[in-house]
């Protein structure tokens, strides 16, 4: 019953808030390029799981017919949209992005695919994959700070070229890497605790026992 990590080649995209500690589920995350996937063990039928699913679902999402687009015994999945602030210097944005939550079922077993798709950012009207926002850089599992600041490195070759390029790079990398690696740290934890949480939110009403 734990959320296993593997080793991701590059992220193309992203990536009900538990109180969760953030190590405790940063190593333990399958990763994909298309997303998290938590695999639980339970010892409930496929129907006592598929009814507690379908009890999350009311309780996590306010228009359950809206976002609905499967619902059998042996798979639900529902399409919806996650809602994120993230911090830039003094500049916090409010964003949304549509994710998709797929949870098969079997007896004694259920695993729960989420996938979050690109960035809208509301005040700035455009659209964006996380992954290649220079000043975010995040993805399903956390970079080291010198992966960061390769990443951001890497953002400005794309534009610039030469004595332009070492410029560009002194001002807004080396000069400033500390405060943008801060941001990143803050920002991270926040979509952990969105993308993570909402796996653990799952299993933990699954796995409650009905006392009462």
């Amino acid at each position: 019953m734990q959320l296993k990590t593997n080793t991701m080649k590059k992220l193309l995209t992203l990536l009900v808030v538990l109180f969760i500690t953030a190590p405790a589920y940063a190593q333990d995350l399958n990763d994909t390029n298309d997303g998290l996937t938590h695999v639980v063990n339970v010892e409930l039928s496929q129907d006592e799981i598929y009814a507690k699913v379908n009890e999350w679902l009311a309780e996590t999402y306010n228009s359950l017919p809206d976002v609905l687009k499967l619902d059998s015994k042996s798979k639900v999945m529902v399409k919806g949209i996650m809602n994120f602030d993230f911090k830039k210097g003094n500049i916090s944005l409010a964003m949304s992005a549509n994710h998709t939550l797929s949870i098969s079922i079997r007896d004694n077993k259920f695993k729960a695919d989420l996938s979050i798709g690109d960035l809208k950012s509301k005040s700035l009207g455009t659209i964006h994959t996380l992954e290649k926002m220079g000043g975010f850089g995040l993805g399903y599992v956390k970079k080291t700070k010198e992966e960061f600041k390769e990443h951001l490195i890497n953002n400005l070759k794309e534009a610039y070229t030469g004595k332009k390029l070492e410029k560009k790079i002194k001002k807004y990398v080396t000069d400033r890497i500390d405060n943008r690696w801060a941001d990143y740290e803050a920002n991270y934890l926040h979509l952990e605790n969105k993308t993570v949480g909402m796996l653990k939110s799952l299993e933990t009403k699954i796995t409650a026992k009905d006392d009462w």
